[in-house]
This record gives C-alpha cells, sequence and structure tokens, in this order.
C-alpha cells in the first residue's frame, strides 16, 4: 500500500517502497505491514479517539481525587482506563490477525541520530528541567499527603512521584544522548589541515 510520507503518525513508518507498518506498541514490539488505506485510516481514527478518551478520564479521575468525591468516581476512572487499555488490546489483535510481521524497526540507528542532531538544542534541557520541577512537585504532595490517612491519594501521587522520576531519567539520557550524536558527528567532519 502507498503512502503519502508527509503524513505520518507515531504509530506508522512508511519504508522506501511505500509500504506502510503499523508499531501497535511503538518500540516496544514488532511492526506489521498493513496492506489497506482504509486499514490505516480505521486505526489512526481510533487512536485519536482513545487518547482523547484517555485524557478525559485521566482528568476526571484526577479531579475525582482532588475534590475526594465519591469512591465510585476515584475507583471508577482507574476501571475505565483499564477498560480502556484492554479493549486496545482487542483491537490490536484483531487488526493485525493474518497480517505479515515485518523486520523493519521503527527506527534505525542512523534515524536516531538525524532526529537527534536536528532537534533543537534546548529540547533535551527542557525535558530534563521539567521532569525534575515535577518530580520534586510530586514529592512535596507525597510528604503532605502522607499525613492525610487517604491510602489513595497517597498512592496516587507516589505513583505521580515515579512518573517524574522517569522523566528526569529520560532528560537526562537525552542530554548525554544528543552530547554523544553531536561529539561522534564533530568526529566524522574531516579537518582543514591547511
Amino acid at each position: 500500500m502507498r503512502a503519502n510520507p508527509k503524513k505520518q503518525h507515531s504509530a506508522f513508518k512508511t519504508t522506501r517502497d511505500g509500504t506502510r507498518i503499523f508499531f501497535p506498541w511503538w518500540m516496544l514490539g514488532a511492526g506489521y505491514e498493513v496492506p489497506s488505506e482504509a486499514l490505516c485510516k480505521e486505526i489512526e481514527r481510533y487512536r485519536r479517539i482513545t487518547t482523547f478518551l484517555d485524557l478525559f478520564v485521566i482528568g476526571f479521575t484526577a479531579a475525582a481525587w482532588r475534590t475526594h468525591m465519591d469512591g465510585v468516581f476515584r475507583y471508577g476512572g482507574i476501571l475505565l482506563l483499564l477498560a480502556l487499555l484492554a479493549h486496545y488490546v482487542i483491537k490490536v489483535r484483531g487488526w493485525t490477525h493474518g497480517l505479515k510481521k515485518s523486520d523493519v524497526p521503527l527506527f534505525t540507528a542512523a534515524e536516531r541520530r538525524a532526529n537527534i542532531a536536528n532537534q533543537h538544542p534546548a529540547k533535551p534541557w527542557i525535558a530534563l528541567i521539567c521532569g525534575l520541577l515535577f518530580f520534586a512537585f510530586c514529592v512535596l504532595m507525597l510528604v503532605l499527603t502522607i499525613d492525610t490517612g487517604d491510602l489513595g491519594i497517597t498512592l496516587l501521587t507516589g505513583f505521580l512521584a515515579l512518573i517524574g522520576l522517569a522523566i528526569s531519567c529520560a532528560g537526562v539520557w537525552a542530554v548525554v544522548l544528543r552530547w554523544r550524536v553531536l561529539r561522534h558527528l564533530e568526529a566524522d567532519v574531516p579537518q582543514d589541515l591547511g
């Protein structure tokens, strides 16, 4: 199936021969060759809708915890997120049933290096700083909520602190990786000896 190279979804990759490959679990799993444009559009539409629903449910659940709503709303949002994930797993199995697995990775090493070299120099630093600020805020909230006796809020802020720590680690990794890629590119440039 041929595709417009300008219209690239993060879960899709278009090969040089125009084949669209769908990566349902992004970099964590194999890709599948998609035979028709209709299936690509169905997948993209479903992913857009579920992303919106996920964000809405996360916001509603956070508001329910923050305003101390009844347990039905608190835990109902978490259960709804789990149901949306289960539905996505079922849809992925349906979409990929009978499709040919691809050997092509989502990103090759050269593509990763090119993406890192072409990104804005402040981007990894912004990720690092935002991750550290988010982590510090969540740790502060965790310290303030431990004494409330509400186990749910304590667990939620602890979980968010772990996410902040993961974002911080990703920021450090991005800064180091960008430095290594740029150093490697500088070493490949021939020096003028004259």
